[in-house]
């Protein structure tokens, strides 16, 4: 029994240092894995107005037309870039994302964006390294958790998620949990008050045009503008602001679903006071549905890696090594009973043997004494011999002649 309990206590204490690996070491490594493989396209349903010009003369209490449109988002992790000895060093994740949004009655391109996020993949804050930029500019302070993924095991608490248009990090409340496809889903939500854009003006036009333009749709503002350098372009910056909620899965961090609401509109450098609206869009995840089975096995492979296999592990791991130890147990007090029966025996045996020596030296005393005896008695018959009369020749009387 006791090379068996040797056995199992190993497999035992295998099994509990594997319940500590798996959650530890062996999931972990596999999500990393999963993470820097990733390849997404996901979409978008958009509907909204947008500022016609041609009507913004012609028509400037209504100047706009409604629009649909379909946003294409598509992130692969960039392998070059996580590569770099500064991306290891740092222990970042790197994604590349493009963000092209399209009328669907005309395909007129209505947005075009990209970005790079280097994050760290544990927590999703964003790092300032490898590349990252947003349309190209890479003097961005970039902080707080990467926009299109939240961390591992969401917490219950509000908090702060970058924006690429304001290229800052906003507060994202949260809001409470929802179920929704299956899950159980965090909800957040984003109010964003107006602020301008940062960047150049969007648009700059001559003295006379914006003064035209002021007097027709901004009239309210007009006493700023005619109060500019005669030969200044005036510039109109972009201004903006959003409504937005996230239902995202806590395990995972994915955003599973959500609605962005922005508006965006023109007002001069530093003003309080809209002179038209360029854009006012809501959008929403087209495939939900399928994003949503996509989590739904990634909540399961992290579920079963992290707790119960783990769990599983650890039970197998104590059971094995208790048999073990009592096996064991078992064995060593076998082999302190064994010796003390044979060394009985072996007292039986000794004591026998000698008892067979005695007898065997008795019986030769015994033989000995009986042949000194017949020796004796031959000696005796042998003296008595010499002793006896001469033969009958030598005791007749000799003859008288």
């Amino acid at each position: 029994m006791k090379p068996t309990g040797i056995v199992l206590l190993i497999a035992g204490v295998i099994a509990l240092i594997a319940a500590v690996l798996v959650p530890t070491v062996v999931v972990p490594n596999m999500v990393s894995s999963e993470l820097r493989s990733t390849d997404s396209t996901t979409y978008g349903d958009i509907t909204g107005q947008i500022l016609n010009t041609d009507r913004l003369l012609s028509a400037p209490n209504d100047p706009y037309e409604a629009i649909t449109a379909k946003s294409t988002r598509v992130t692969k992790a960039d392998a070059a870039a996580m590569a770099e000895p500064a991306a290891q060093e740092a222990g970042a994740t790197v994604f590349t994302t493009t963000n092209v949004v399209t009328r669907t009655d005309n395909n007129q391109e209505l947005i075009a964006s990209a970005a790079t996020y280097a994050f760290n993949e544990d927590n999703s804050e964003l790092i300032n390294c490898c590349g990252a930029s947003v349309n190209g500019n890479s003097d961005v302070e970039f902080a707080g958790i990467m926009p299109l993924k939240f961390p591992f095991n969401v917490p219950q608490a509000d908090l702060q998620v970058f924006d690429p248009t304001l290229l800052a990090p906003v507060p994202t409340i949260y809001q409470g949990t929802e179920q929704a496809y299956g899950l159980e889903l965090y909800k957040f939500t984003q109010d964003i008050a107006v602020v301008q854009v940062p960047g150049e003006p969007y648009i700059k036009l001559p003295l006379n045009q914006a003064k035209l333009l002021v007097s027709v749709i901004a009239p309210n503002i007009s006493p700023a503008v005619d109060a500019l350098p005669v030969d200044q372009e005036v510039g109109l910056y972009q201004f903006y602001t959003a409504k937005n909620t996230f239902l995202v899965e806590p395990v995972t961090g994915e955003i599973v679903d959500g609605t962005i609401n922005s508006t965006f509109t023109l007002r001069l450098n530093g003003g309080d006071t809209d002179i038209v609206k360029v854009l006012q869009t809501e959008a929403k995840s087209a495939n939900v549905e399928e994003n949503a089975e996509t989590v739904k096995g990634q909540v399961e492979l992290l579920t079963t890696g992290t707790f119960l296999v783990p769990i599983m592990l650890g039970v197998l791991g104590l059971v094995l090594a208790i048999m073990g130890i009592v096996l064991i147990a078992i064995g060593r007090k076998r082999t302190k009973v064994v010796p003390a029966h044979a060394a009985s025996e072996a007292k039986v045996g000794v004591a026998a043997g000698a008892a067979s020596s005695d007898s065997a030296t008795q019986a030769e005393s015994t033989g000995s004494d009986a042949s000194t005896g017949n020796d004796s008695q031959a000696s005796d018959e042998s003296q008595a011999s010499d002793e006896s009369p001469a033969s009958d020749d030598d005791t007749q009387p000799k003859s008288e002649k």
